[in-house]
């Protein structure tokens, strides 16, 4: 090994003893690494940093050769920044020295990414270094007139990337852009910290504050680019920045000055535009795409939130933005069902496209807060872009409803109950929007993730729009009972080897209650409405929509107790007696959720004989429950009776 060699590994090893930049050092730490630096500074240090600048001097004489040795001796360099005196650093020959290794570094080969990689990570620490803001303003305008800057926002190499993303697998490539991604990002947060500390202190005229504005904007370009990798370790520092970015630019309530230096340029919201086309590009899956990786939901969580950050500054422009997007995905679910009209899966361009629009959609939702809640509202600022927006997802029969993949399909449906209160203003919609949730797009779909995620969603939104909905009532009932078919064995895995497969349409008791509870809310609308003397009476209708779920209680032919009743007291083994007992226990508390309709005192009136009824089989279950169940172990009958 080279005594070169053994130099760089040393300082290396010795940095972690000098600064702690994951954890903060207790006081013993603290102590030894203060003592240690205090030691070199005395000693050792000028020595160091002169053998690195010949270091430096003699490798720039075959750069492919010493390539590894440059970008060492700036990686030390960058390292050893944050606590030495900068005087020993920065000079005019030092600065020469960086500025030829990024213009001698512009051919496509492992040697130039290292040497970017070691000058990057060298500015970095020279950028990130603490002292007074006027200080650290010289030091970073010395990198604008020195040309470094141009330099690394002008990267020849990172176009090149671009154009060529295979090569970006590359380790050494990779290495230079996270490189690159952490000086960008730091450039622009230390840039905008010196920026405000001017402007709260009032030390620099409006062409200064104008001139650091624009090279901030020069890094957020660059940024940008690299952000075009969708790759999460470079987009990490750059959200970052983004987010400070994005709240420099807020409009300030008391002085005029500033909210013209920050003032929305065609030209800024151009870039915002491309910010948000670039942030969505990032959410996409990726064929090879974990939904469960917990790196790629992070990232698309910091996403969200400098989407909401846009929004707040300007929500016009992400409506807008929103609106192309999910029309986009309704145009490429269209062209997809008229060439392959019978086609079961997606090209994943495809999905993920309408993945990220629908997503994104959702999300404007709880990113922006309208008056009242309603984003629909005459007089609200949101009201004619979200009407845009909606309309598209009912075109063509709401064709997104029909895409070939759950998660688009379940999208849909959770957005049409986000924005529910859109058929307060539109209720002719809701007609084809019930029609998806009651066929083979929700709740008869072949996915039982989607049947189950439908019946509640369905259920919420007949509760919302109830009045609405309230003369259909009878229609929506007979629509629902195909879904209430009575379960009398228990829905789970070990069960199906025996009673087969559930049928397609099949719900669990959970998902049932949800639709039942609904229709009983349904019915409480309808009370209020009905004023044809020809129509069903609510007890007809109630007695319709409980007709199943009564027949499981009444005593069957030749027994005294009803069929679910039965099978628990006729089973003998404790695991299946806990999920028996607990259907019954479900089965039970549909009947008592669903009275809630008869909630005024003639409304029981009339319906009292079946109130009766009802109570009395209940009753009959409990006793019987009761008197023949000595065998039945504590836990299933307090399962049962509770």
């Amino acid at each position: 090994m080279a005594a070169k060699d053994i130099l760089f590994e040393s300082l290396f090893l010795l940095d972690p003893y000098l600064v702690s930049r994951d954890i903060q050092l207790v006081c013993d730490e603290l102590t030894r690494s203060t003592l240690i630096k205090d030691r070199m500074k005395e000693s050792i240090l000028p020595n160091i940093v002169e053998l690195l600048n010949k270091i430096l001097s003699n490798a720039f004489h075959d750069v492919p050769k010493y390539h590894q040795d440059i970008r060492q001796c700036f990686d030390v360099i960058g390292l050893y920044l944050n606590w030495i005196d900068i005087r020993f650093v920065v000079s005019p020959q030092f600065m020469r020295l960086l500025y030829n290794a990024l213009t001698t570094s512009i051919n496509v080969s492992a040697e130039s990414f290292a040497v970017r990689t070691g000058v990057s990570n060298c500015l970095l620490g020279l950028t990130n270094k603490g002292m007074p803001h006027e200080e650290k303003l010289s030091v970073l305008q010395n990198l604008w007139t020195s040309g470094l800057e141009k330099q690394i926002v002008d990267c020849p190499l990172v176009s090149y990337c671009l154009e060529n993303k295979s090569s970006t697998s590359e380790p050494f490539v990779l290495k230079c852009l996270h490189s690159y991604a952490n000086l960008a990002g730091y450039s622009i947060t230390q840039l905008l910290d010196v920026l405000k500390q001017l402007i709260s202190a009032q030390k620099s005229d409006c062409h200064e504050q104008q001139l650091i504005l624009e090279h901030i904007e020069k890094w957020v370009d660059f940024s940008l680019h690299l952000l075009s990798f969708c790759d999460a370790v470079i987009a990490l520092p750059i959200f970052t920045a983004f987010r400070e970015y994005i709240c420099f630019l807020k409009p300030h309530k008391t002085s005029s000055t500033f909210n013209t230096l920050v003032s929305l340029t065609v030209p800024r919201l151009s870039r915002l535009n491309l910010m948000l086309s670039t942030l969505l590009d990032n959410m996409k899956f990726e064929p090879d795409t974990d939904e469960e990786n917990t790196q790629f939901q992070e990232s698309r969580h910091e996403i969200r939130a400098l989407i909401t950050n846009i929004a707040q500054l300007d929500a016009q422009l992400v409506l807008k933005f929103t609106y192309e997007l999910v029309g986009r995905a309704v145009q490429l679910t269209c062209s997809l069902a008229r060439d392959s009209p019978s086609i079961r899966e997606a090209p994943f361009e495809v999905f993920s496209t309408c993945e990220v629009a629908l997503s994104n959609f959702y999300h404007i939702g709880e990113a922006l807060k309208p008056v009242k809640g309603d984003f629909f509202c005459t007089g609200s600022d949101y009201r004619p872009a979200m009407l845009s927006t909606m309309e598209l997802l009912w075109r063509d029969n709401c064709i997104l409803s029909s895409f070939p993949d759950r998660r688009i399909q379940l999208l849909f449906f959770e957005l049409v109950c986000r924005f529910d209160t859109y058929f307060q203003h539109k209720p002719e919609h809701l007609s084809i929007v019930l029609a998806a949730f009651f066929d083979e797009r929700g709740l008869r779909n072949h996915c039982p993730e989607v049947r189950n995620r439908c019946a509640y969603l369905v259920a919420r939104l007949i509760k919302t729009q109830k009045r609405t909905l309230a003369p259909a009532t009878e229609q929506i009932i007979q629509q629902l009972g195909s879904f209430l078919e009575p379960i009398t064995e228990p829905m789970i895995p070990q069960n199906q080897a025996s009673v087969g497969p559930p049928h397609p349409d099949s719900l669990g008791p959970a998902e049932q209650a949800h639709l039942y509870e609904a229709a009983a809310q349904l019915l409480i609308s309808y009370r209020e409405v009905n004023t044809d003397e020809g129509a069903p009476t609510v007890c007809q209708l109630y007695q319709m929509l409980m007709e199943r779920v009564l027949h499981l209680l009444q005593p069957q032919e030749g027994q005294t107790f009803g069929v679910l009743l039965g099978k628990v007291l006729q089973e003998r083994d404790e695991s299946w007696l806990e999920h028996r007992a607990q259907l019954l226990r479900q089965t039970m508390e549909m009947v008592v959720r669903t009275t809630k309709v008869f909630n005024t005192p003639s409304l029981v009136a009339q319906a009292w004989d079946l109130l009766l009824q009802m109570m009395d089989l209940c009753n009959k279950q409990v006793l019987l429950y009761l008197q023949l169940s000595d065998s039945v172990p504590a836990s299933a009958k307090l399962n049962t009776l509770s």
